[in-house]
């Protein structure tokens, strides 16, 4: 979640919630969710785990571990260009005249530290991440960076309220930048476009309902399959940008996001009924007991390191010169993308990237700063790194462990950024 997105969610909870009384508040640890329950509302589910849509509109009010039932919720707000949530509220003394009891429920978005904590007259409860200080708003925007010939990538996003969706969008129709972000920095009643849905969908996890319970396999494909239909939701924004990235003459980028946007518009299509289906399916048969020790028992390693560009693209990244051998020869698919640091030692990294189209320019600019970091020049301010397909890479006759040759070659000059490198880590 975004700030934009948090401040208008925080709206139009308050709107709701405001003077209303608490049915219950649950936190649960192992889902890593908070629910809240007010009357005369819908129930609504904050979910702190990375992959989980931030705010879900639920029926019913849960019945274990509630908490602050027949409390009043004060007020609901957002920090200035903060992605958090504060929930306040209130409870009447327990005989006339005694002074009243206050609670906070404090909620984080923050990528990484997506954390909750109830605080005040009541057991505390801490959730997740470490909820770090409040920081200074960033600064608005000024006209002069706003203009249609200045559009610059960095100032953009260290402007008050900017965020991809909202950078996409503004990028998306350059002359109407400043008036754009000038509607946006005024915060009108309702949310601008680049807010989007502010509630995901529900899914299955419901605390009132009781569906059949599903094996580890199947759990874990509906779990994929639904972030995959999260991710599918941005089809229109990313079709959108792609049309601006044409009109500007930036063809082969704009290929490239047509491409993804069709994907996404096929998950969109598809992806319900394949989660219905295997949601109906029936259950595995119990395993023998020897099977499940062999289960639980610990996989190898992979032969490298997993991370995960910000366009949502597969980075794998060597550990050694074996690992590269087992990395670029047997793990990766011909056509993916293969890049290594320039005339230093390092380790061999692949984007997942199979179209026929080069990839996504901000994708690449990425895998090539983990190449250029997992090299021996990580110490250097710009590294050069060369990328071709995987097809085009070659293991000589008795050549040593990680030695390669390759084909036409193409170059990118990669900052490499200890920063980035933990930003994208996968796991």
């Amino acid at each position: 979640m975004d700030s934009l997105t948090a401040h208008y969610l925080a709206r139009a909870l308050d709107a709701r919630w405001r003077g209303r009384r608490v049915l219950a508040v649950r936190a649960d640890r192992e889902a890593r969710t908070v629910t809240v329950a007010v009357e005369g509302s819908p129930t609504v589910r904050f979910a702190l785990a990375r992959d989980a849509p931030s705010a879900v509109e639920m029926e019913g009010v849960p019945a274990d571990g509630a908490r602050l039932a027949g409390w009043t919720v004060r007020e609901v707000a957002a920090p200035l260009d903060d992605r958090r949530l504060r929930v306040a509220f209130e409870h009447a003394g327990k005989f006339r005249g005694s002074p009243r009891r206050s609670a906070t429920l404090e909620l984080s978005f923050v990528p990484t530290a997506r954390g909750a904590r109830l605080l005040g007259d009541v057991t505390h409860i801490r959730l997740g991440a470490r909820i770090p200080a409040v920081t200074e708003p960033r600064p608005l925007l000024a006209a002069a960076a706003l203009h249609a010939d200045a559009l610059d990538d960095a100032a953009l996003m260290r402007g008050r309220w900017m965020s991809p969706a909202l950078h996409a969008w503004i990028r998306a129709d350059p002359p109407r930048a400043g008036e754009r972000y000038a509607m946006v920095a005024a915060l009108p009643p309702e949310p601008p476009p680049p807010v989007g849905a502010l509630f995901g969908a529900a899914g299955s996890s419901s605390h009132d309902e009781s569906p059949a319970p599903l094996d580890e396999r199947r759990a874990r494909a509906i779990a994929r399959m639904e972030r995959e239909l999260r991710a599918a939701a941005e089809a229109p924004a990313l079709r959108a940008q792609a049309h601006a990235l044409r009109e500007r003459g930036d063809a082969d980028v704009a290929d490239a996001l047509h491409a993804r946007a069709s994907a996404m518009e096929r998950a969109l299509a598809s992806l319900p009924a394949r989660i219905a289906a295997v949601r109906d399916a029936p259950a595995e048969a119990p395993r023998p007991r020897e099977e499940k020790a062999r289960a639980r028992a610990p996989r190898a390693a992979r032969p490298y390191r997993e991370y995960r560009s910000s366009g949502g693209l597969d980075i794998w990244v060597g550990r050694g010169a074996a690992s590269n051998d087992a990395l670029t020869f047997h793990e990766s698919a011909p056509n993916d993308v293969w890049l290594h640091a320039r005339d230093a030692a390092g380790a061999h990294v692949i984007l997942r990237w199979s179209a026929d189209e080069p990839p996504p320019k901000r994708d690449l600019i990425e895998a090539a700063a983990l190449a250029a970091w997992h090299s021996k020049s990580r110490g250097s301010t710009v590294v050069p790194v060369d990328w071709t397909r995987r097809k085009l890479v070659r293991k000589p006759r008795g050549a040593p462990p990680g030695s390669v040759t390759v084909e036409r070659t193409k170059s990118i000059a990669a900052r490499p950024s200890a920063a980035l490198e933990r930003a994208l880590r996968k796991n």
